[in-house]
C-alpha cells in the first residue's frame, strides 16, 4: 500500500488503493484538506507534486437574492459564501432545474450574479452544487417571470382626480 499526504497531513478517514495499472485511488475522509500532494510507498520512497489538491467536505451557504423576481434578461445577485471553493460552482438549479436560457456567473466566493431566461419559474429554490459535489441547503427561492398581466377589459377609460377606474 501507499500513504498520501495532502499539505504534509496524513488525511483522518481517508483511503488509498495502488489499482492493477498502477495508479492511485484515493478516497477522501470528512476532514477538510489543502496543500501539495504527496505520496509515499512501503519502502519509503516519496513523490511530491506541484498541484494542489483539496478536500472540501462544505456545502455553499446561500443567504440571499437581491431581487426576487426577475424576467429574461433581467438580473439578481445571489450572495452567501463557497462559491469558488476549489474552481467556480459548476452547477446552479432553480425549482429543481436549469431554467431554459438562464446564466449565472460566478463573480466571487461569496457572490453569483444570475441572468433570466426564457424559461418560468415559480418561486423555486435555488440550489448551488460546488466543484466537489457539496450541495447548498438554504431556503432562497426566485422566480424568473416572462408573462405580462392579462387586462381583459377596462369598465371606463376616461377618469378624472378622485375618479376610480375597474379592471376586470
Amino acid at each position: 500500500g501507499v500513504k498520501v499526504y495532502i499539505g504534509g497531513s496524513e488525511i483522518t478517514g481517508a483511503s488509498a488503493n495502488v489499482t492493477a495499472d498502477g495508479s492511485i485511488t484515493y478516497t477522501a475522509g470528512t476532514t477538510e484538506a489543502n496543500g501539495a500532494l504527496t505520496v509515499v510507498d512501503r519502502a519509503g520512497n516519496q513523490s511530491t507534486t506541484s498541484a494542489e489538491m483539496r478536500i472540501d467536505n462544505t456545502p455553499p451557504t446561500l443567504i440571499a437574492v437581491d431581487v426576487g423576481s426577475i424576467k429574461s434578461g433581467g438580473k439578481t445577485n445571489l450572495t452567501g459564501a463557497g462559491f469558488s471553493t476549489g474552481g467556480n460552482a459548476p452547477t446552479l438549479t432553480i425549482g429543481g432545474a436549469v431554467p431554459t436560457g438562464m446564466t449565472f456567473e460566478v463573480k466571487d466566493d461569496a457572490l453569483i450574479e444570475i441572468t433570466g431566461g426564457a424559461g418560468e419559474v415559480t418561486d423555486g429554490k435555488i440550489v448551488v452544487t460546488d466543484q466537489a459535489g457539496n450541495v447548498s441547503t438554504d431556503n432562497v427561492y426566485l422566480q424568473i417571470d416572462n408573462t405580462a398581466p392579462p387586462v381583459a377589459s377596462v369598465s371606463n377609460s376616461v377618469i378624472g382626480a378622485c375618479a376610480t377606474c375597474t379592471q376586470t
